[in-house]
């Protein structure tokens, strides 16, 4: 039941920021924005610190923001830096193989 669970987030994630990437018309602000918007819910990282259980950033960072707690914050950046990298990267590659 779980990967349902896990499958479905993925594929809304990747319909809203293809739907978010359809509101630009320059390829340099479909590829930021959709790297951000897809980066923001694709992040998964530990649940707290020292856990084994995982959980997508984005409902981290709203638990972390309503408890005040900024150490949570900057515990996420590096892994929603690094999946904007990759995704800024392979959606570059992919334009240009299909353009």
């Amino acid at each position: 039941m779980i990967y349902f669970f896990w499958s479905l987030y993925f594929i809304l994630s990747i319909l809203i920021s293809y739907f978010i990437r359809k509101l630009f018309s320059k390829r340099f602000y479909r590829t930021i924005f959709f790297s951000v918007s897809l980066g923001f819910f694709l992040t998964i990282w530990f649940s707290y610190p020292g856990s084994k259980n995982l959980s997508p950033a984005f409902s981290i960072f709203l638990i972390d923001l309503m408890q005040g707690d900024t150490d949570g914050i900057n515990r996420l950046l590096r892994p929603f830096i690094s999946c904007v990298f990759v995704i800024s990267i392979s959606d570059l590659i992919f334009s240009r193989f299909k353009s």
